[in-house]
């Protein structure tokens, strides 16, 4: 389901029609830039993309046909990053229009993201999977943590320090 408020939440209109697709596949993320492009990732590899504020939406292909779990932005190198099951992770650096596939430094599944001020983006998942992405999309640095629990969260607290959700509640980890 998707959506749309344009009064700060005070009413809301469905908008799914404008994201179906014919398996009916999940949408499990969303992120979007300060100009107004939206992407919209999700179930079966899907990506949709809006160019004015979710007006309009038109699906694109990542080449990628696994579950995407979520997507953020970084507005330091405008770039899109989607992560999901198995070590998915794209990368989009035109806007969403084409994906390219980042190799992953961990088999792992990726559940949250974050983007911190200086570029990097950092994911979380599974078995204590953390996972540093460069600014700008390389390299990939591999950050499990000891204690292997499930992290499915996660937010930047200030620099190298990261508050994460999951199995274990809620905790503080550090990522240099």
């Amino acid at each position: 389901r998707l959506l749309e408020t344009r009064d700060g939440g005070s009413s809301w209109a469905i908008k799914s029609h404008l994201v179906s697709t014919p398996e009916g596949f999940h949408l499990n993320g969303i992120t979007g830039t300060a100009a107004g492009e939206i992407v919209i990732a999700g179930e079966g590899g899907v990506i949709f993309r809006s160019a004015d504020a979710g007006q309009t939406w038109e699906q694109i292909d990542p080449g990628h046909y696994g579950t995407f779990f979520g997507v953020v932005y970084d507005p330091v190198n405008d770039v899109f990053t989607a992560f999901g099951l198995a070590s998915a992770l794209y990368h989009s650096t035109d806007k969403g229009l084409t994906w390219h596939s980042l190799e992953s430094p961990l088999e792992a599944t990726f559940a949250g993201g974050t983007v911190t001020d200086d570029g990097r983006t950092i994911l979380v998942g599974p078995a204590g999977a953390a996972v540093a992405i460069g600014a700008g999309g390389s390299p990939l640095q591999a950050h499990p943590q000891a204690d292997r629990k499930n992290m499915s969260s996660i937010i930047e607290l200030k620099p190298g320090n990261y508050l994460v959700t999951g199995f274990g509640g809620v905790k503080q980890i550090r990522i240099d």
